[in-house]
């Protein structure tokens, strides 16, 4: 399978195409093939203009929440995020991300939807202006390995 094949493939469950098991099979087989090609990222990578670059989009959208500590997740998106003093609230288990408009943090956001695993079990609601609210699981936030939820700094980015 190449990029072009995997990312076709990608494209069916956001159409709502994918149905038969068959499809399911290309999806799952097209995520394994975009995630072996991800280089881990331990901080997010911006372009000249100070946008996420297209390897912090598919860090965040290709995510593993659940192999992978969700704080860590988080985190990253964080650090990502533009307008943080005010475009982020994070204590606990609770996430609040306000995108200011600024497309950049649209883009996370968009990210963040495509990570099925994330969204489905995180996002608790978003309104109309580009509010989004989350609260992590107790199963996320208390597997091995995963440390206590503190309200991660802001600091650190570029």
């Amino acid at each position: 399978m190449n990029d072009k094949e995997a990312l076709a493939n990608l494209s069916k469950i956001k159409s709502g195409l994918a149905g038969s098991s068959q499809e399911w099979n290309d999806l799952v087989l097209s995520v394994e093939h975009i995630k072996k090609r991800l280089t881990p990222l331990e901080r997010p990578e911006f372009d000249a203009g100070g946008y996420p670059n297209n390897q912090t989009i598919d860090f965040i959208r290709y995510y593993d929440t659940l192999k992978e500590p969700v704080i860590d997740f988080v985190g990253f998106i964080i650090q990502a995020w533009h307008f943080q003093e005010w475009g982020v609230k994070f204590k606990g288990r609770k996430l609040e991300l306000h995108t200011g408009g600024w497309s950049g943090n649209e883009s996370i956001i968009g990210a963040m939807m495509d990570n099925i695993m994330f969204w489905s079990l995180c996002w608790v609601k978003s309104t109309r202006g580009g509010h989004f609210w989350f609260e992590l699981p107790d199963f996320l936030m208390k597997r091995k390995g995963v440390p206590p939820a503190e309200p991660i700094s802001k600091k650190g980015k570029k």
